[in-house]
């Protein structure tokens, strides 16, 4: 279990003054990319350089008056390609990224296997340092027809990958357990289990509390998955990583081989990255798509800070 041994802290952005080297920020063009930031700034928060991971930088120049103090010259962009092993190579010719000390990062709209790279990659040159993220909640969610059935973060087609770091064990000759946590898509989802070769199912409910419409979506769009025999249902609240933590320390035996597809919010998402990053029996696989849709939410409800060690 997490015990109270480790250090970590859960707090409201606009109560808390962040400061350090180093700011990361993920830029999609939705508000909440650059909210973190802007709460920071106005708070007297400093950092002596920011790095913009952005999946669409036109749309990043002209929003920058709607950043607090962006500079293009001193700011490094850094445009995120699709495949993960560039993805790691560029991180590794960051300057700023190499000399910090002190990290924060706002992963509201950075994408769930870029985030556990990011995770990966910082625990590997900064073992047991802290660093504090953000993750900022939209006001509402964007759907384009019917609401139940409509919301759709990507556009192309669907491809199965295991997220590079996260592998598991080397021997896979025992079948492992396998847990999804559910999100909006089902077809995620399902691609995920047709895909994947398991022992049991657990499937993990983690929509948002303050939202109860949210929580009817993600049971109407993965129904099927849901009412299947033999599958065990678990429950995570969305906004919590350590109790995630918890969860899976709980349910997954030690050096058992299991595999877990983080189809979720961020904050959960975070909770198995922290769980993954210690376990070495742990996969990650996670559905990715050759076009994506960047905008997908609209306003700000909440943003919050996690202090983790890495």
């Amino acid at each position: 279990m997490m015990n109270n041994s480790r250090i970590y802290f859960m707090e409201k952005i606009d109560t808390v003054v962040l400061q350090g080297d180093l700011f990361i920020m993920s830029f999609d063009g939705e508000e909440r990319s650059y909210y973190g930031w802007n709460q920071v700034v106005e708070k007297g928060g400093n950092y002596k350089s920011v790095l913009v991971l952005s999946y669409n930088r036109s749309l990043l120049l002209k929003k920058k008056k709607l950043i607090n103090s962006f500079q293009e010259n001193d700011w490094e962009t850094l445009e995120v390609p699709r495949e993960q092993i560039k993805f790691i190579q560029s991180l590794n010719e960051i300057e700023s990224l190499a000399n910090a000390t002190s990290i924060t990062i706002d992963i509201s709209c950075l994408r769930i296997p870029h985030f556990f790279l990011l995770m990966k990659y910082l625990k590997m040159i900064y073992p047991n340092k802290k660093v504090n993220i953000i993750n900022t909640i939209p006001y509402d969610y964007i759907f384009g027809g019917e609401p139940f059935v409509s919301y759709k973060s990507y556009l192309g087609d669907l491809e199965l990958c295991e997220i590079i770091g996260f592998g598991g064990v080397t021997d896979f000759t025992q079948e492992g357990d396998l847990f999804i946590f559910l999100g909006f898509e089902g077809a995620l989802s399902l691609k995920v289990v047709e895909e994947t070769v398991y022992k049991n199912l657990f499937l993990v409910n983690t929509m948002p509390s303050y939202y109860q419409k949210y929580k009817d979506i993600s049971v109407i769009n993965n129904y099927n998955l849901l009412t299947s025999k033999n599958n065990r249902i678990l429950y995570a609240p969305a906004g919590n990583p350590f109790e995630v933590y918890n969860i899976l320390d709980r349910e997954i035996k030690d050096n058992q081989p299991v595999c877990i597809a983080p189809l979720c919010t961020k904050p959960i998402a975070l909770g198995i990255c922290m769980y993954a990053l210690e376990h070495s029996n742990v996969r990650i696989v996670y559905p990715v798509s050759d076009i994506y849709n960047d905008i997908k939410s609209r306003d700000v409800h909440l943003s919050y800070v996690y202090g983790i060690d890495l």
